[in-house]
Formats: structure tokens, C-alpha cells, sequence
């Protein structure tokens, strides 16, 4: 019983495991272990620990858009970027490619995935 609930607890959280199928991906470039709180184009929301290396990817979903970040260290907020500055951000993929947002010491880059 204790196994089924575990499962019904890690199941809702499936969709944020990058496996290449999912986009857009956020990856922790830091080195350092972060908190983030993200919101997607279509409602759904995430916040969470994130360790360093760990990729995060939301689910598929056709014109899908990041549309908040907020990434903390040591309890305090590194980088907090809203709608305009992740479309600026993403001004330079092209449209339809998937999108790696790098968490890194310098800030927030959009890179299109290889």
C-alpha cells in the first residue's frame, strides 16, 4: 500500500521529466542546487528544488510558452524574468524550434535544442 501511494504522489510530476520529447526544457547550468517557479503559456505552474545539472521539461503542448521564471539560491532570488524579457530572450530562435532555457551564472540564455 505504502508503494501505491508513493506512485500516486510522483505520478503528477512525470510531465516535468526530460526524456527529448518534451519542450520547453530548462536546464540548471549553475553548479549550485536552486529553487524555480515557472508558468507556461496554458495556466500550468511548477516550483520546485533543482539540482544542478538537472534538466526540466514541461509537456508537450504545440505553442507552448514559458512565460515566468524565477530562479532562487540560498533563499534568495537570482534571476526573475516575466513574459517580455523571456520572449526578448527567445527573439532569436527561430519559431518552432524547441528551446533550452540555461540557468548559468550570468543569467537566463535561450538556446534552440539540438
Amino acid at each position: 500500500m505504502r508503494y501505491i501511494s508513493v506512485l500516486a504522489l510522483l505520478l503528477p510530476l512525470t510531465g516535468f521529466v526530460c526524456d527529448g520529447a518534451h519542450y520547453p526544457m530548462i536546464q540548471n547550468n549553475l553548479g549550485v542546487p536552486v529553487e524555480i517557479t515557472e508558468a507556461y503559456s496554458n495556466g500550468q505552474s511548477f516550483s520546485g528544488s533543482f539540482p544542478p545539472g538537472a534538466q526540466l521539461s514541461s509537456p508537450h503542448v504545440e505553442g507552448l510558452q514559458l512565460t515566468y521564471l524565477e530562479v532562487l539560491s540560498e533563499g534568495k532570488v537570482i534571476f526573475h524574468l516575466e513574459a517580455d524579457d523571456l520572449k526578448r530572450l527567445r527573439a532569436n530562435i527561430a519559431p518552432g524550434h524547441k528551446i533550452v532555457w540555461s540557468i548559468e551564472r550570468d543569467g537566463v540564455r535561450a538556446m534552440p535544442k539540438k
